[in-house]
């Protein structure tokens, strides 16, 4: 039986180089996918449906937003995988950017795994969203799925003490 339900976003359609993932990025959603599950938590990956973008291009845009809002709706907790392109430039995200809206407006704990070397290239709304729902910001490494665990079991508590009072 699961703990939790947590989804995880990034990049997928930037990310893309001959129809698959890009192996850096999607070695680190692995990574963070495979800590969630051995936790027992419930996991959300589009990237996992989407077979790291082997079959991305053949869902319809409305297949794609209904399954990722239902999957929002169904979750406790929301990671958003935002690192650095081996140029050290942000990968572009607009999909992931809309999932954030979402889990903020739902006031859904987010964790967004980033690189805080380059934090001037984040938007403002990305790093003062926490102002509108608990938000942790977890450095990005290829082996940090543990960590994100760690500070996601914490952050669920914290965030259900919180409601609870």
């Amino acid at each position: 039986m699961s703990e939790r339900t947590v989804f995880v976003g990034g990049p997928i359609q930037e990310a893309l180089k001959s129809g698959r993932i890009v192996r850096t990025l999607s070695y680190v959603l692995m990574n963070i996918v495979d800590a969630f599950e051995r936790a027992n938590f419930s996991v959300f990956s589009a990237h996992r449906a989407e077979q790291w973008g082997a079959i991305s291009s053949t869902m319809s845009p409305e297949e794609v937003t209904s399954r990722d809002f239902s999957w929002m709706s169904a979750s406790d907790l929301y990671v958003c995988v935002l690192p650095l392109r081996l140029d050290g430039s942000v990968w572009g995200s607009g999909g992931s950017h809309i999932e954030l809206g979402w889990a903020s407006g739902m006031k859904l704990p987010i964790i967004v795994v980033w690189d805080p070397r380059a934090s001037e290239q984040y938007s403002h709304l990305l790093k003062g969203l926490h102002v509108t729902t608990p938000v942790r910001y977890i450095p990005v490494t290829d082996t940090c799925g543990q960590d994100v665990v760690d500070v996601a079991r914490g952050l669920l508590e914290d965030f259900s003490v919180k409601n609870d009072a």
